[in-house]
């Protein structure tokens, strides 16, 4: 498990490096070695390497994106920082579902043909992994944790 490049910093990172972490050790993940836009990992479903977006918060219930990921997991971290609780793990079309938001090439979010964002709460989350179509895509968890 190759984290070396979370910097933990408290300029914002720290939540999203911490379920970085979380998501190398419980899921099947190989986290990018730097910080990108639409991806922060790559996991293997079938025969296909699918982008893992990881989203993870503690106080804050806003999500903003600004493009959709092939998958996407959703954490939340208890406010004593004793335990974490997965609210979504699965295709990253949920950032788009029921919007009129429309994909450039690159999967950056359009509307009126020009670049915008999505705020979800965590509670848009909530239940949607439980509600996925038998079969939909999602990431793999480890068979054992990883040391």
């Amino acid at each position: 498990m190759d984290c070396g490049h979370l910097q933990f910093t408290l300029d914002g990172r720290l939540v999203g490096d911490i379920g970085e972490l979380i998501a190398a050790r419980y899921f099947d993940v190989r986290l990018h070695p730097r910080q990108q836009g639409r991806h922060d990992a790559v996991c293997r479903v079938g025969e296909q390497d699918l982008g893992v977006q990881i989203k993870c918060r503690v106080m804050s219930d806003a999500i903003d994106f600004t493009s959709e990921p092939d998958l996407l997991l959703v954490m939340r971290i208890n406010r004593e920082w004793t335990s974490w609780d997965l609210l979504y793990n699965g295709p990253g079309s949920i950032v788009t579902q029921g919007t009129a938001l429309t994909l450039d090439n690159e999967g950056h979010l359009l509307r009126d043909n020009k670049r915008t964002k999505r705020r979800m709460n965590l509670e848009d989350f909530a239940g949607a992994g439980t509600q996925l179509p038998a079969g939909s895509l999602q990431v793999p968890e480890r068979r054992t944790a990883a040391p």
